[in-house]
């Protein structure tokens, strides 16, 4: 299982949500990881938040997650914290 899969079953055993929520509750914790993995400062984080970025098409990441991109920021965080310019 990957590790959105192993979180969403934890979720659903604690939480008993429907699927629909569950899905993007995991979202949100994994963008929440991401963050904490990519930024050493929180205040860093709320920055970027409010910042364009190309990769999401120059919407701020805040933008994107209101939008249901979520896991869009997950994935640019991702590699971010990979060392790749997003």
């Amino acid at each position: 299982l990957g590790v959105l899969e192993e979180k969403s079953k934890a979720l659903t055993v604690r939480v008993g949500q429907e699927p629909a929520h569950l899905d993007r509750l995991v979202v949100l914790q994994h963008l929440f990881d991401e963050a904490g993995r990519t930024f050493r400062d929180w205040r860093d984080a709320r920055v970027w938040m409010d910042r364009p970025v190309a990769a999401l098409g120059g919407a701020s990441p805040r933008v994107a997650i209101r939008d249901a991109r979520a896991a869009s920021v997950a994935e640019v965080l991702g590699t971010l914290n990979a060392g790749i310019p997003a």
